[in-house]
């Protein structure tokens, strides 16, 4: 676990961090035509280089796999929410979508107020970014 820490988190979780600001940085409302699964695995190569080297790309689809079945289940436009569920498992955990630590991430996707699937993308964005500046605000003053 330490060695997995050492080579993805990096030095006092910089690369971690490192990778949370790109993805914050990132266009996820980018339109429908740009989000592929080439495209995805590209994107995550760029913002997180040391988890996806330590991961692989065959992890990363698989991963994509997964968000594309839970992205459809709620209802989430199939590419950029396949593209931001994508990106969230990658850097968070392949069960973010049920997962205690975090959960911001089941009840936006589970709100029966949201009804529209492009509404409930917009707000998972809306809230990944409050929860992403919060995390890195609290690391800075660390």
């Amino acid at each position: 676990m330490i060695s997995y820490l050492d080579q993805v988190a990096g030095p006092n979780q910089q690369y971690a961090i490192d990778a949370l600001k790109r993805l914050l940085d990132y266009n996820l409302d980018a339109p429908h035509e740009a989000w592929s699964q080439s495209s995805t695995t590209e994107a995550m190569a760029r913002f997180y280089p040391q988890k996806f080297e330590f991961v692989g790309e065959s992890a990363m689809r698989k991963i994509m796999r997964q968000a594309a079945k839970e992205a459809s289940g709620y209802g989430l436009p199939p590419g950029e929410g396949t593209a931001v569920l994508s990106a969230m498992k990658f850097a968070m955990g392949h069960l973010i979508c049920q997962d205690p630590f975090y959960p911001w991430i089941s009840a936006t996707l589970n709100d029966p107020l949201t009804i529209d699937g492009n509404g409930r993308l917009a707000r998972l964005v809306s809230k990944l970014r409050t929860y992403g500046s919060y995390v890195l605000a609290h690391f800075s003053r660390s």
